[in-house]
């Protein structure tokens, strides 16, 4: 396959993420998703791509002097590059511009999801990067890069796990002895 054949072989992943709700706690449970670059070189120029996060999570939204936004971090020189974030109801578009030629690897950006208040242990919610049409990865002059991006750079991850143990606390004993030994000499 002439995919197979870039010279760039870019991906994107979403962290998985153990999450213990507090149920004494009033206000929101909010957990936090870092998106990581993998071989984009220097020569991209555009990337465009949607977060799902379904139906049961929502975005977290900060208030500012200019009203509620949703709560995105860029990490790195990806703070030089973000372009545009919307959130479309299930789905978070996420568009990056690379004006200086930056390479982008490693850790890129951070989303906030706000857990159902109903959430039990062992509840699994799922945040996953996906292709949408108009989405797009522009990378020099490699024209393939785009192709193997969303055929076969999107990792599967973003799983927030609700464990065990939530709102209570475990106290743990530990006993330990101690033995002394004392030897007596005569000469």
């Amino acid at each position: 396959d002439e995919i197979i054949e870039s010279s760039v072989k870019p991906s994107l992943e979403i962290n998985d993420i153990k999450y213990e709700i507090d149920k004494t706690n009033e206000n929101e449970n909010v957990v936090e998703l870092s998106i990581y670059a993998d071989d984009f070189d220097d020569n991209v120029a555009t990337l465009d791509f949607h977060v799902d996060y379904g139906y049961d999570l929502k975005p977290y939204y900060t208030s500012t002097r200019f009203g509620e936004e949703l709560k995105v971090e860029t990490v790195g020189v990806a703070a030089e590059c973000l372009s545009i974030v919307e959130d479309t109801g299930e789905s978070i578009y996420i568009s990056l511009i690379n004006h200086n030629n930056y390479y982008l690897d490693g850790e890129i950006i951070k989303l906030y999801f706000i857990i159902p208040s109903d959430a039990e242990q062992g509840d699994r919610y799922m945040v996953e990067i996906k292709y949408e049409q108009g989405d797009m990865l522009v990378c020099g002059e490699d024209s393939k890069a785009h192709a193997y991006l969303f055929k076969f750079g999107l990792f599967d991850g973003g799983e927030i796990y609700i464990e065990d143990n939530y709102g209570t606390t475990i106290t743990t004993t530990t006993t330990t002895s101690t033995t002394s030994t004392t030897t007596t000499s005569t000469t």
